[in-house]
């Protein structure tokens, strides 16, 4: 009775992310806005087939109206620095510097403010 299934359940390795087709398209404006990771759904150790799967799957989606060029060019745009690991290793490295930017400027804002309140107090 070697071939009984076990009773222990299977999981998907922990770099794979289901891409799930939007419930609305999104516009040309909040999907510019969103990261090139997030515009495809896929996460950022995600592999090269993983991302032309998002690729095909969201542009087969937004393909289904004429107007939304514009969307699949942002798809386009973010599928093609994903897939190149030099543009993808800029990307990355840009991005985590912003990260980091955007933590110091918080800091600082949040001293500011607790100085600006501490002096009208």
């Amino acid at each position: 009775m070697d071939n009984a299934p076990s009773n222990s359940t299977e999981t998907q390795p922990s770099s794979v992310v289901a891409v799930e087709t939007p419930v609305v398209m999104l516009d040309f404006s909040t999907l510019a806005a969103m990261g090139f990771y997030e515009r495809l759904g896929v996460g950022h150790n995600a592999t090269k087939i993983e991302i032309q799967d998002a690729f095909i799957k969201l542009g087969e989606f937004y393909s289904k109206d004429p107007v939304r060029d514009g969307q699949i060019s942002l798809l386009k745009e973010a599928y093609n620095a994903l897939t190149d690991p030099e543009k993808r290793a800029r990307y990355d490295g840009v991005t985590e510097r912003v990260q980091e930017l955007r933590a110091e400027v918080s800091n600082i804002l949040d001293k500011e403010v607790s100085f600006i309140q501490a002096s009208i107090l």
